[in-house]
């Protein structure tokens, strides 16, 4: 099991971004639309990149404020566009 979940930036946005599964030993990555079907309690650490669709990750707020209650950490990297 990885401490932390990486969501993938949006196909086209991020393109030249490097693996970073090479950086961090202990990282999960998946298309940040799996998201809805990933069992959030498996990590300490969700770890969100600039370029996602926050409409949809919007629709999944009431699985994130869980993920957080619970004790987990969200980074954030980017500009909120999007209540």
């Amino acid at each position: 099991m990885a401490s932390c979940l990486f969501l993938k930036p949006i196909k086209g946005a991020g393109g030249d971004l490097p693996d970073i599964s090479g950086f961090v030993d202990d990282l999960d990555q998946i298309d940040h639309y799996a998201l809805a079907e990933v069992e959030l309690s498996r990590y300490r650490a969700l770890l969100v990149p600039a370029h996602l669709d926050q409409r949809f990750f919007g629709t999944l707020t009431q699985k994130i404020i869980g993920f957080l209650d619970g004790g987990g950490t969200l980074v954030f990297n980017g500009h909120v566009a999007w209540p």
